[in-house]
Protein backbone atom coordinates (compact mmCIF):
# COMPACT_ATOMS: atom_id res chain seq x y z
CA UNK A 1 0.00 0.00 0.00
CA UNK A 2 2.98 2.84 0.80
CA UNK A 3 4.56 1.82 -2.19
CA UNK A 4 1.56 2.05 -4.33
CA UNK A 5 1.14 5.50 -2.84
CA UNK A 6 4.54 6.42 -3.32
CA UNK A 7 4.80 5.55 -6.68
CA UNK A 8 1.39 7.44 -7.49
CA UNK A 9 3.63 10.37 -5.87
CA UNK A 10 6.39 9.79 -8.11
CA UNK A 11 3.95 9.89 -10.91
CA UNK A 12 2.20 12.53 -10.06
CA UNK A 13 5.53 14.54 -9.39
CA UNK A 14 6.97 13.56 -12.67
CA UNK A 15 4.01 15.12 -14.50
CA UNK A 16 3.81 18.18 -12.67
CA UNK A 17 7.77 18.71 -13.26
CA UNK A 18 6.84 17.76 -17.63
CA UNK A 19 3.91 20.37 -17.35
CA UNK A 20 6.48 22.84 -15.68
CA UNK A 21 9.24 22.74 -18.16
CA UNK A 22 6.67 22.92 -20.67
CA UNK A 23 5.11 25.80 -19.53
CA UNK A 24 8.35 27.35 -18.61
CA UNK A 25 9.44 26.92 -22.65
CA UNK A 26 6.30 28.21 -23.54
CA UNK A 27 6.92 31.41 -21.73
CA UNK A 28 10.61 31.54 -23.37
CA UNK A 29 9.20 31.34 -26.50
CA UNK A 30 6.53 33.34 -26.44
CA UNK A 31 9.20 36.34 -24.79
CA UNK A 32 11.29 35.42 -27.73
CA UNK A 33 8.68 36.61 -30.27
CA UNK A 34 8.23 39.92 -28.04
CA UNK A 35 11.97 40.63 -28.10
CA UNK A 36 12.28 39.96 -32.06
CA UNK A 37 9.33 42.02 -32.68
CA UNK A 38 10.25 44.78 -30.62
CA UNK A 39 13.82 44.72 -32.32
CA UNK A 40 11.68 44.74 -35.39
CA UNK A 41 10.34 48.01 -34.51
CA UNK A 42 12.70 49.94 -32.81
CA UNK A 43 15.56 48.94 -35.63
CA UNK A 44 17.56 52.45 -36.70
CA UNK A 45 16.79 53.99 -40.03
CA UNK A 46 19.36 52.31 -42.61
CA UNK A 47 22.33 54.08 -44.00
CA UNK A 48 21.99 52.77 -47.35
CA UNK A 49 19.26 55.16 -49.16
CA UNK A 50 17.93 52.63 -51.12
CA UNK A 51 17.03 50.62 -47.66
CA UNK A 52 16.40 53.87 -45.83
CA UNK A 53 13.36 55.21 -48.11
CA UNK A 54 11.28 52.68 -48.44
CA UNK A 55 11.89 51.81 -44.50
CA UNK A 56 10.58 55.16 -43.63
CA UNK A 57 7.55 54.75 -46.21
CA UNK A 58 6.35 51.58 -44.85
CA UNK A 59 7.23 53.08 -41.22
CA UNK A 60 4.87 56.07 -42.01
CA UNK A 61 2.03 54.19 -43.49
CA UNK A 62 2.64 51.93 -40.50
CA UNK A 63 2.07 54.77 -38.20
CA UNK A 64 -1.12 55.79 -40.22
CA UNK A 65 -2.64 52.51 -40.31
CA UNK A 66 -1.79 52.50 -36.11
CA UNK A 67 -4.06 55.49 -35.48
CA UNK A 68 -6.90 54.27 -37.71
CA UNK A 69 -6.49 51.36 -36.00
CA UNK A 70 -6.99 53.88 -32.58
CA UNK A 71 -9.95 55.63 -34.08
CA UNK A 72 -11.61 52.17 -34.70
CA UNK A 73 -11.14 51.72 -30.93
CA UNK A 74 -13.35 55.24 -30.05
CA UNK A 75 -15.89 54.48 -32.78
CA UNK A 76 -16.46 51.08 -31.08
CA UNK A 77 -17.21 52.57 -28.18
CA UNK A 78 -19.11 55.13 -29.76
CA UNK A 79 -21.60 53.03 -31.71
CA UNK A 80 -21.79 50.70 -28.62
CA UNK A 81 -23.33 53.44 -26.98
CA UNK A 82 -25.57 54.66 -29.97
CA UNK A 83 -27.10 50.86 -30.28
CA UNK A 84 -27.58 50.75 -26.72
CA UNK A 85 -29.38 53.77 -26.33
CA UNK A 86 -31.42 52.74 -29.37
CA UNK A 87 -32.54 49.55 -27.42
CA UNK A 88 -33.62 51.70 -24.17
CA UNK A 89 -35.53 53.93 -26.30
CA UNK A 90 -37.84 51.36 -28.04
CA UNK A 91 -38.28 49.58 -24.72
CA UNK A 92 -39.13 53.32 -23.14
CA UNK A 93 -41.60 53.90 -26.16
CA UNK A 94 -43.19 50.58 -25.67
CA UNK A 95 -43.61 51.54 -21.82
CA UNK A 96 -44.54 55.16 -21.62
CA UNK A 97 -46.21 55.77 -25.23
CA UNK A 98 -42.81 58.18 -26.10
CA UNK A 99 -40.63 57.65 -28.88
CA UNK A 100 -37.02 59.04 -28.54
CA UNK A 101 -35.41 57.30 -31.26
CA UNK A 102 -34.71 59.80 -34.47
CA UNK A 103 -34.26 59.25 -38.29
CA UNK A 104 -31.06 60.76 -37.50
CA UNK A 105 -29.40 59.16 -34.78
CA UNK A 106 -30.44 55.41 -36.71
CA UNK A 107 -28.13 56.49 -39.54
CA UNK A 108 -25.70 57.66 -37.62
CA UNK A 109 -25.61 54.04 -36.27
CA UNK A 110 -25.56 52.40 -39.70
CA UNK A 111 -22.64 55.36 -40.66
CA UNK A 112 -21.11 54.47 -37.61
CA UNK A 113 -20.83 50.76 -38.70
CA UNK A 114 -19.68 51.36 -41.93
CA UNK A 115 -16.75 53.98 -40.41
CA UNK A 116 -15.58 51.14 -38.28
CA UNK A 117 -15.12 48.87 -41.41
CA UNK A 118 -13.46 51.51 -43.68
CA UNK A 119 -10.97 52.61 -40.56
CA UNK A 120 -10.61 49.04 -39.38
CA UNK A 121 -9.42 48.18 -43.51
CA UNK A 122 -6.02 49.09 -43.29
CA UNK A 123 -5.23 48.23 -40.00
CA UNK A 124 -6.18 44.55 -40.44
CA UNK A 125 -3.90 44.19 -43.32
CA UNK A 126 -1.13 45.85 -40.97
CA UNK A 127 -1.51 43.53 -38.43
CA UNK A 128 -1.99 40.58 -40.35
CA UNK A 129 -5.15 39.42 -39.23
CA UNK A 130 -6.94 39.49 -42.51
CA UNK A 131 -8.90 36.16 -43.56
CA UNK A 132 -6.44 33.59 -43.90
CA UNK A 133 -6.45 29.27 -43.42
CA UNK A 134 -4.99 29.95 -40.03
CA UNK A 135 -3.36 26.67 -39.23
CA UNK A 136 -1.86 26.22 -42.71
CA UNK A 137 -0.61 29.62 -42.46
CA UNK A 138 0.96 29.64 -39.44
CA UNK A 139 3.39 26.77 -40.46
CA UNK A 140 4.35 28.49 -43.26
CA UNK A 141 7.80 30.06 -42.62
CA UNK A 142 8.40 34.08 -42.97
CA UNK A 143 9.79 33.93 -46.38
CA UNK A 144 7.16 31.50 -47.49
CA UNK A 145 4.50 33.92 -46.36
CA UNK A 146 6.03 37.05 -47.77
CA UNK A 147 6.47 35.59 -51.28
CA UNK A 148 2.79 34.29 -50.98
CA UNK A 149 1.60 38.02 -49.64
CA UNK A 150 4.18 39.86 -52.19
CA UNK A 151 2.12 37.98 -55.18
CA UNK A 152 -1.39 38.60 -54.24
CA UNK A 153 -0.58 42.13 -52.71
CA UNK A 154 1.14 43.13 -55.63
CA UNK A 155 -0.99 41.56 -58.64
CA UNK A 156 -4.42 41.53 -56.97
CA UNK A 157 -4.85 43.28 -54.23
CA UNK A 158 -3.06 46.54 -55.22
CA UNK A 159 -4.62 47.01 -58.74
CA UNK A 160 -7.95 45.99 -57.92
CA UNK A 161 -8.06 49.56 -54.57
CA UNK A 162 -6.31 51.38 -57.69
CA UNK A 163 -9.29 50.62 -59.72
CA UNK A 164 -11.89 51.03 -57.28
CA UNK A 165 -10.61 54.84 -55.99
CA UNK A 166 -10.64 55.65 -59.83
CA UNK A 167 -14.69 54.10 -59.97
CA UNK A 168 -15.46 56.05 -56.95
CA UNK A 169 -13.34 59.15 -57.49
CA UNK A 170 -16.27 61.06 -59.59
CA UNK A 171 -19.03 59.97 -57.94
CA UNK A 172 -17.75 61.36 -54.22
CA UNK A 173 -16.85 64.81 -56.19
CA UNK A 174 -20.59 65.02 -57.57
CA UNK A 175 -21.56 64.30 -54.33
CA UNK A 176 -19.35 66.91 -52.49
CA UNK A 177 -19.81 69.63 -55.18
CA UNK A 178 -23.52 68.87 -55.72
CA UNK A 179 -22.40 69.25 -59.33
CA UNK A 180 -22.42 66.99 -61.93
CA UNK A 181 -18.97 67.57 -62.90
CA UNK A 182 -17.37 67.52 -59.81
CA UNK A 183 -16.46 71.38 -59.49
CA UNK A 184 -16.17 73.21 -56.67
CA UNK A 185 -18.43 76.72 -56.21
CA UNK A 186 -17.53 77.13 -52.90
CA UNK A 187 -15.16 75.53 -50.41
CA UNK A 188 -17.88 75.67 -48.07
CA UNK A 189 -18.98 71.82 -49.17
CA UNK A 190 -21.76 71.15 -46.21
CA UNK A 191 -23.55 73.53 -47.98
CA UNK A 192 -23.41 71.80 -51.18
CA UNK A 193 -23.08 67.91 -50.55
CA UNK A 194 -25.40 65.24 -51.03
CA UNK A 195 -28.60 65.20 -48.55
CA UNK A 196 -30.42 61.94 -47.78
CA UNK A 197 -33.34 61.02 -49.27
CA UNK A 198 -34.92 60.41 -45.67
CA UNK A 199 -36.82 63.18 -44.09
CA UNK A 200 -34.45 64.79 -41.46
CA UNK A 201 -31.97 62.46 -42.71
CA UNK A 202 -28.25 63.16 -41.98
CA UNK A 203 -26.06 64.14 -45.10
CA UNK A 204 -24.76 61.33 -47.56
CA UNK A 205 -21.43 62.95 -48.46
CA UNK A 206 -19.46 62.05 -45.75
CA UNK A 207 -19.95 58.38 -45.85
CA UNK A 208 -19.60 58.39 -49.78
CA UNK A 209 -16.39 60.55 -49.18
CA UNK A 210 -14.91 57.82 -45.62
CA UNK A 211 -15.78 55.05 -48.69
CA UNK A 212 -13.26 56.94 -51.13
CA UNK A 213 -10.47 57.60 -47.53
CA UNK A 214 -11.12 54.02 -46.96
CA UNK A 215 -9.62 52.74 -49.88
CA UNK A 216 -7.08 54.85 -50.21
CA UNK A 217 -5.75 54.03 -46.86
CA UNK A 218 -6.37 50.14 -47.73
CA UNK A 219 -3.90 50.87 -50.78
CA UNK A 220 -1.08 53.05 -49.05
CA UNK A 221 -1.02 50.14 -46.66
CA UNK A 222 -0.96 47.75 -49.35
CA UNK A 223 2.00 49.26 -50.97
CA UNK A 224 3.66 49.24 -47.40
CA UNK A 225 3.14 45.73 -47.16
CA UNK A 226 4.90 45.01 -50.50
CA UNK A 227 7.61 46.89 -48.93
CA UNK A 228 7.75 44.30 -46.01
CA UNK A 229 7.91 41.72 -47.94
CA UNK A 230 10.46 42.81 -49.90
CA UNK A 231 12.58 43.43 -47.27
CA UNK A 232 11.69 39.78 -45.95
CA UNK A 233 12.87 38.41 -49.53
CA UNK A 234 15.98 40.00 -49.82
CA UNK A 235 16.61 38.72 -46.52
CA UNK A 236 15.80 41.90 -44.24
CA UNK A 237 13.47 40.86 -42.04
CA UNK A 238 14.70 43.45 -39.45
CA UNK A 239 13.44 46.22 -41.12
CA UNK A 240 10.52 44.67 -42.19
CA UNK A 241 8.55 44.71 -38.83
CA UNK A 242 6.72 41.70 -38.89
CA UNK A 243 3.84 40.91 -36.35
CA UNK A 244 3.98 37.83 -34.78
CA UNK A 245 1.22 35.75 -34.30
CA UNK A 246 0.41 32.87 -32.08
CA UNK A 247 -0.38 29.87 -33.95
CA UNK A 248 -4.05 28.57 -33.58
CA UNK A 249 -5.16 25.43 -31.51
CA UNK A 250 -6.48 22.83 -33.90
CA UNK A 251 -9.65 20.70 -32.51
CA UNK A 252 -9.57 17.17 -34.29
Amino acid sequence: MTESSSDGVKRSTGVMAIDESVAHARAEEILAKAEVHSEAITVPTPSNPALAIPFLVRKTIDKVAGFTGFLTQVLVVAVLLMVLWSVISRRMDRTFGTSLIVSQFQEGQRMGFAFLTLLGLNFGIREGVNPRVDFWWAEFSNRRKAVIDFVFHLFLFLPFSWMVIGVLWNPTLRSVTGNLNGEFDTWKIWQTWEQSPDAGGIPVSPIRIMILVGFVLLLLQILADIIKNGFVLIGREDLAGIHQHDAPIRVE
